[in-house]
């Protein structure tokens, strides 16, 4: 059963403060993309952004002021040093990060237009993130000094030892008071759907926090129905503390909700639902926008708002839609903006 402590920024003001709210695991990329209308194999230049979804997520957290840091393994390159800046500039703690002599994974990206879907090719076999284990660093201290650990299900789709890694600090969280937030992210071309399916049902016992979309639910957790039932079905399966499904399109346009949170923070709380808004949204990059919706979930636990929860994540995913690259430079006045109806195609002056 998920462990039961409260988020230190929601707890007695006589407990104490922990340096991070929230930590992040898992690899960060290159994403090399091609200009939008062009094919990749026609692009004579690519538009180069630090990638990867749980930095991505940590970037976002920091610059809407939660303290941040974000742990992995990188090279030791100017590569791996691009990484941690991108980071640092956005207020992101990195000091868990380990060097190796290694490389860092690439992924290349075209932008699709109807007819034609967008295409990803990853070039990341053997990446410094796949190589992290449960022995290269002391990853109890690392969790027990935030109050949200974050995982995605790509970090354990990059190797074995990755995969034992995510459930090893899981089960550490639950020693250390500290959530765990997981989204499943599946990658199909990282692993199949029966082994990430497998895996799901062997780390969500540990999770306090999920997030996931509509079309990963129904794929990888076996839940079917309405939006709102898939909430409560996930919620209740493994007693969490917050599930949130963000919906695909068809769902949106049938419910005018961007998603549905079925919340229940207190251990002994019937859960309760909550939705945010859906966006008309003019999409200039889908890549990362997912990421957006999680932080946005993670701001309304430490906050421990549903609310919160649900209205920021889905106006920082349309916000990411919005722009370029994988990390989402919003800030807290975007997202009120953004919420108060106020923000159109117009320039703001």
């Amino acid at each position: 059963m998920p462990s039961q402590s409260t988020p230190a920024s929601t707890a007695d003001a006589s407990e104490r403060v922990r340096p991070w709210q929230v930590l992040c695991l898992g690899e960060a990329m290159l994403r090399l993309a091609a200009t939008p209308g062009e094919r990749l194999e026609q692009s004579n230049q690519l538009d180069v952004f630090v990638a990867g979804s749980e930095l991505n997520v940590a970037c976002l957290l920091a610059r809407l002021g939660t303290r941040a840091s974000w742990v992995s393994s990188l090279p030791d390159s100017i590569l791996g040093r691009m990484v941690t800046h991108t980071a640092h500039g956005h207020g992101v703690d990195t000091s868990g990060v380990t060097w190796l002599d290694s490389r860092l994974g690439l992924l290349f990206t075209e932008s699709g237009a109807a007819p034609r879907p967008g295409q990803v090719v990853y070039d990341r076999a053997d990446s410094a993130a796949s190589q992290m284990s449960i022995d290269d660093r002391d990853w109890a201290a690392l969790v027990a000094q935030a109050d949200v650990l974050h995982l995605s299900g790509i970090t354990p789709a990059l190797s074995e030892s990755c995969a034992e890694l995510c459930e090893h600090v899981a089960s550490l969280a639950a020693s250390a008071g500290t959530l765990v937030s997981f989204d499943p992210n599946y990658r199909s071309r990282l692993w199949s759907v029966a082994e990430a399916n497998a895996y799901c049902k062997r780390i969500l016992p540990k999770v306090d926090v999920l997030a996931v979309s509509e079309r990963d639910a129904r794929s990888l957790l076996d839940v079917d129905g309405e939006l709102d039932d898939i909430a409560l079905e996930l919620q209740a399966r493994w007693q969490l503390r917050a599930a949130l499904i963000t919906a695909g399109e068809t769902s949106r346009q049938q419910t005018g909700h961007a998603n549905a949170l079925a919340w229940a923070m207190s251990s002994d709380s019937q859960a309760t639902l909550t939705h945010g808004p859906a966006f008309e949204v003019d999409v200039v990059d889908r890549i990362g926008a997912g990421d957006s919706s999680v932080a946005g979930l993670l701001v309304g636990v430490l906050r421990n708002d549903a609310n919160v929860a649900a209205s920021y994540s889905a106006a920082l995913s349309a916000l990411a839609l919005a722009s370029s690259g994988d990390i989402n430079w919003a800030t807290e006045a975007d997202v009120q903006t953004v919420l108060a109806a106020t923000a159109g195609s117009d320039i703001q002056r």
